[in-house]
């Protein structure tokens, strides 16, 4: 038996949400949605969606948002640079038992989703 794959075609929440309101077919067949697809988006109740708030967003309320993300960075970076010398000046470089350990690398592993290993290493002072 030969082994076929066949890829289930996603469509956008909002295409689905339109046609399943407006009860029109031709919106989605119009554009390449299969008219079957088409009439169980009217039968069946819409699916819920989780999606991102910023996606709505105009243009400028967007750019407000990069403008306060950015400050809010630039403030917790210098958060980090002041603990980092604070941590440093305390001499807080003694070898840690194995639980102390075992929590240094938990917090690297989770420091490694938004910073290079090498920018966590420099920062522990490894």
């Amino acid at each position: 038996m030969a082994n076929s794959t066949h890829v289930q075609k996603t469509y956008d929440h909002r295409l689905r949400d339109l046609v399943h309101r407006t009860g029109d077919l031709s919106i989605a067949t119009k554009i390449g949605v299969p008219r079957s697809t088409a009439a169980g988006w009217i039968a069946r109740a819409p699916q819920e969606v989780v999606s991102l708030d910023i996606l709505d967003l105009t243009r400028l309320e967007l750019e407000r948002e990069v403008i306060k993300l950015t400050r809010r960075v630039e403030r917790l970076g210098a958060v980090a640079r002041l603990l980092l010398v604070v941590v440093r000046l305390a001499g807080c470089r003694a070898v840690p038992d194995g639980t102390a350990k075992s929590r240094i690398l938990d917090a690297v592993d989770r420091a490694g989703e938004a910073l290079p290993l090498r920018a966590t290493l420099r920062v522990l002072g490894i």
